[in-house]
């Protein structure tokens, strides 16, 4: 991954690292990433429950 996301992107990132990783040329740049991305996606798990909630209520 050349960068992060933007903020509209990090549920599709977060998904897709939980995946099987093929290559890692950089360790401490994965690591990087996955710190960033879980925090970030961490950070907004609540809003999205409570989107996707009162998207899909009756």
């Amino acid at each position: 991954m050349d960068c992060l996301p933007d903020e509209r992107s990090v549920p599709f990132v977060f998904r897709a690292l939980q995946g099987k990783l093929l290559v890692s040329r950089d360790d401490a740049r994965l690591a990087d990433v996955l710190d960033s991305i879980g925090r970030r996606y961490l950070d907004i798990a609540p809003l999205l429950r409570r989107a996707t909630r009162d998207a899909f209520a009756p």
